[in-house]
């Protein structure tokens, strides 16, 4: 409960000093306040495939552009394989909503540990 108070008390004070949310990430980046998490990061705790939170977080936000990997483009699969993994992962992740990136570092997007705890909680009420 303390932590909820003292979350509140900074947004509040955050936006008095007219301070968005992003302001607020870069902020406490450089002063090494928090842990930010990558795709692979996040995919390697959940124990998910990547292309599955990719699409997760593209029912959150139909704008969001995966990073494109070297590795991923070397992998070379049948168009009908492709096809298929496609349709049964978009008809059984459909639902599901994944937190858009707090930020993006050049062209990689990042998650707040609270971010995914908070998602985390939501997931399993």
């Amino acid at each position: 409960m303390d932590k909820n108070i003292e979350k509140t008390k900074a947004l509040l004070l955050a936006s008095q000093e007219g301070m968005t949310s992003k302001e607020r990430i870069i902020n406490d980046i450089v002063d090494g306040k928090v842990t930010l998490l990558s795709i692979d990061d996040i995919s390697e705790r959940l124990s998910i495939s990547q292309n599955i939170i990719n699409e997760w977080i593209k029912n959150s936000d139909p704008s969001f552009e995966a990073p494109k990997r070297l590795h991923q483009s070397l992998l070379v699969k049948s168009y009908e394989q492709q096809i298929k993994r496609s349709f049964y992962r978009k008809l059984y992740n459909k639902d599901i909503y994944f937190p858009v990136p707090d930020i993006y570092i050049g062209l990689e997007p990042r998650w707040e540990k609270e971010t995914i705890k908070s998602w985390l909680r939501k997931c399993n009420k």
